[in-house]
């Protein structure tokens, strides 16, 4: 039975039972929800790392453009797509091989890559790294030994990230998709009309100095990060005048009025070969 159909047999089960008045006291259905969230959250998660609400971000799509845009297979492509109606997670007009689907409001405004509000670079992290880890929770506990990437291959997390700068940006994207809210929440919240000058150290790629700017277009932004990072900001605002990204974390960072010191744990987890106290500044 695939796995979409056996969930949907639990959830089924579970709500004749309610309806019939059935339900055993105490009942199940609780347990078996969150027995099953693991089938939905992956649903999810591979919606996320193929692009699908951003696919679906112009308008509705029916199975065979949803098929032939991701090459899927159509049982489980129909199974994949009906649970995350199922979730509201997708909307869905008609039945059968015309229906269309097409992204709810929630995830118009927070799923699609294009939008300002897009959370989905967390996700996508969770997709390609985290939801593996989980699978050896059992082995975790009983071992004490680490299931990430020490596990195979004897590194840290962040020295397999630093191998490749692909896997350096899906890291600040999914930073960025945790972040951001916060970030433009500040921006709209903080009296930055009484000040001229920001520096963000470990400011990753400048996410939080392009948000305030964006609003407070008179302030200044400096921008600190290792140099990896700093070229990956560089490309995100090569047109805006307002933000400087510099070049290493923590060397020679010039005085400003405000100082923020928020998503550090690229340049910690490095290591840095200086440091500056900002109180000891001329």
């Amino acid at each position: 039975m695939p796995l979409a159909d056996s969930q949907s047999v639990l959830l089924y089960k579970s709500v004749k039972m309610k309806r019939e008045g059935t339900m055993p006291s105490p009942n199940p259905d609780h347990i078996a929800q969150v027995a099953i969230g693991y089938g939905i959250s992956k649903a999810l998660l591979s919606a996320v790392g193929l692009g699908l609400h951003t696919y679906l971000a112009q308008e509705s799509k029916t199975l065979d453009d949803i098929m032939s845009e991701f090459k899927l297979q159509r049982r489980p492509a129909m199974d994949w797509l009906d649970m995350l109606v199922s979730v509201d997670l997708l909307g869905r007009e008609g039945d059968g091989a015309s229906a269309r689907y097409h992204n709810t409001d929630a995830t118009a405004a927070f799923l699609d890559r294009n939008k300002p509000g897009y959370l989905g670079g967390f996700f996508e992290l969770w997709d390609q790294r985290n939801y593996r880890f989980w699978a050896d929770l059992t082995e975790a506990m009983q071992t004490g030994k680490a299931q990430s990437e020490a596990k195979h291959s004897g590194t840290s997390f962040f020295e397999t990230l630093y191998a490749e700068p692909a896997r350096i940006e899906a890291f600040i994207g999914a930073m960025n998709g945790a972040s951001i809210r916060n970030f433009q929440a500040l921006a709209q919240r903080f009296p930055f009309e009484q000040y001229q000058t920001l520096s963000d150290i470990g400011g990753s790629d400048a996410l939080l100095s392009r948000s305030i700017a964006a609003v407070h277009p008179h302030l200044r932004c400096k921008s600190f990060d290792l140099p990896m990072v700093t070229v990956i900001a560089a490309r995100k605002f090569a047109d805006d005048r307002n933000v400087i990204a510099l070049w290493k974390i923590l060397v020679g960072v010039p005085l400003a009025v405000i100082w923020v010191l928020v998503v550090a744990v690229l340049a910690l987890a490095a290591g840095c070969d200086q440091e500056t106290d900002p109180s000891t500044m001329p």
